[in-house]
C-alpha cells in the first residue's frame, strides 16, 4: 500500500517536518504536531522537544475532515542559522543585518518583537501579523515590511 502522508501535509497546508499546533481542541494544551514520511506525530508544549510519539488516529481524521484546525507556528531560527532583522541605520543598498541565532537575551527579544525573519526583504517573519504584511507587499522588495517592522520595535 503506497504511502502518501507527505502529500496529506501538502494538501493540509504544511511541510513534512514542519511544527504546527491543532485548533479546535481543548485537550491539547499547547501540544504541537508534525507530520513524518509515515505519519502524524505529537510532542509536548516545546517546541524543541526531541520526544515525538504517534497521534491518535481521531487528530488526523478531524484534520482531514475538517473539525480540527491546523495553526502555523512562527519560523525561529536553530542555533547557528542565519537570519534578518531591520537595519538601524537604513541605507540604500541594504534594509536589514544578517545575524546567526545564538538563542541569547538579544536573538529572544527580536523574535519576541516579530523582527526574526529569514530572508532580508521580511519573509517568513517571527511575527504572523508581519507574515501577512510581507505577502500582500512582497513587490516592495521589502522595505514596507521592514519600516512597519522596525516602527513596532522601536516603540
Amino acid at each position: 500500500m503506497a504511502n502518501h502522508i507527505a502529500g496529506v501535509a501538502k494538501l493540509l497546508g504544511v511541510e513534512v517536518g514542519e511544527v504546527f499546533q491543532i485548533d479546535k481542541d481543548p485537550t491539547l494544551n499547547g501540544c504541537v504536531f508534525r507530520f513524518s514520511n509515515n505519519d502524524l506525530q505529537l510532542s509536548g508544549a516545546n517546541v524543541d522537544n526531541d520526544t515525538w510519539v504517534v497521534a491518535n488516529d481521531n487528530r488526523l481524521l478531524g484534520l482531514l475532515y475538517g473539525s480540527l484546525s491546523i495553526r502555523k507556528l512562527p519560523w525561529k531560527p536553530k542555533m547557528n542559522e542565519e537570519f534578518y532583522v531591520p537595519c538601524i541605520h537604513y541605507t540604500d543598498s541594504s534594509m536589514a543585518t544578517k545575524l546567526r541565532w545564538r538563542d541569547d537575551n538579544a536573538d529572544n527579544k527580536f523574535y519576541q518583537f516579530g523582527i526574526v525573519c529569514m530572508t532580508r526583504g521580511g519573509g517568513h517573519c517571527s511575527d504572523k501579523e508581519d507574515a501577512e504584511i510581507s505577502r500582500e507587499n512582497n513587490d516592495t522588495g521589502g522595505e514596507r515590511e521592514w519600516i512597519i517592522k522596525w516602527q513596532r520595535f522601536s516603540m
